[in-house]
């Protein structure tokens, strides 16, 4: 998965509203470091 555009949504649901946040980056761990975070929180 090297040099791959890899990218996510979160955000929060009021309502029916829906307030989010995309992130997108070039990278080569990426599931391993979403793992390593969301496990902390």
């Amino acid at each position: 998965m090297k040099d791959k555009l890899v990218g996510g949504l979160y955000g929060i649901s009021v309502g029916a509203m829906f307030f989010g946040k995309a992130m997108f980056s070039i990278t080569d761990n990426a599931f391993k470091s979403a793992q390593i975070i969301f496990s902390i929180i």
